[in-house]
């Protein structure tokens, strides 16, 4: 059995506190800025550009997910909540469409093809997404269900539960390998890595959510698990789709 005491904040210089939700968060987007840098896609100011709308895409699809799908009389209370990203609340599955969508465009706008871009940034996004499941362990949110095992951790509530966030954080960081030996790959076709991150990020959620503390909104399932799937099923139609292109 653990303890969880964890603090969100890092440190504090005068007026300034900085929160390690924002630090990691900070951290994986300088990893897809070095991973870029290293494939060498984009010229250095299109490789600037790209990386801010990503951000920006990214945050606000992952806060409007949040609010839509999770708290939406939050939202309607509260709209400034919309804004206080250190507090956590940042979806994936919002994340996802947003970071593609300011993809799409950016790849349109610079006349790039989609999928090469999309096969790229799958790989960091592994990364990404274990150091956000990290951050959300540190903040001590969404946490898992009861637990009494030795690994037990016991958050504020004072019920020791699955450390369901590090359970995803190490699942996530997995894709990353698989990932980039799977691009590696000269016989693959455009979009099949991309695709294939869709279904097998979507797929294992799906299933490791059911250690999570989440109340069911359908058939038992969470709304976590039931974006997972509908995203996995999207994923494996256009997986084996592009798959038959030549």
């Amino acid at each position: 059995m653990f303890e969880h005491g964890l603090s969100p904040i890092a440190f504090s210089l005068g007026p300034l506190t900085v929160y390690w939700y924002g630090l990691v968060y900070a951290a994986g987007f300088l990893f897809l800025y070095y991973y870029l840098t290293y494939r060498d896609i984009f010229t250095e100011s299109e490789r600037d550009e790209y990386v801010l709308w990503a951000v920006l895409g990214m945050l606000l699809g992952s806060r409007l997910f949040t609010f839509l799908f999770w708290y939406p009389l939050t939202l309607l209370s509260n709209p400034l909540s919309f804004f206080a990203v250190w507090q956590g609340g940042m979806s994936f599955h919002g994340g996802f469409a947003g970071l593609a969508a300011a993809s799409y465009w950016f790849c349109r706008r610079n006349n790039y093809d989609f999928y090469p871009v999309a096969d790229t940034i799958s790989v960091p996004a592994g990364v990404f997404l274990g150091l956000g499941r990290v951050a959300n362990y540190v903040n001590a949110e969404l946490v898992g269900t009861p637990f009494d095992g030795a690994w037990c951790v016991v958050f504020d509530d004072g019920i020791c539960r699955h450390p369901y966030q590090l359970y995803a954080a190490a699942k996530n960081a997995a894709l990353t390998p698989i990932l980039a030996a799977w691009s590696a790959l000269q016989s693959l076709t455009d979009g099949m890595v991309f695709w294939g991150f869709v279904v097998a990020y979507n797929a294992s959620r799906a299933v490791i959510d059911v250690f999570r503390a989440e109340p069911s909104v359908l058939l038992g399932l969470s709304m976590g698990q039931l974006l997972s799937i509908v995203f996995a099923a999207i994923g494996s139609y256009m997986l084996f789709t592009v798959s038959r292109r030549t």
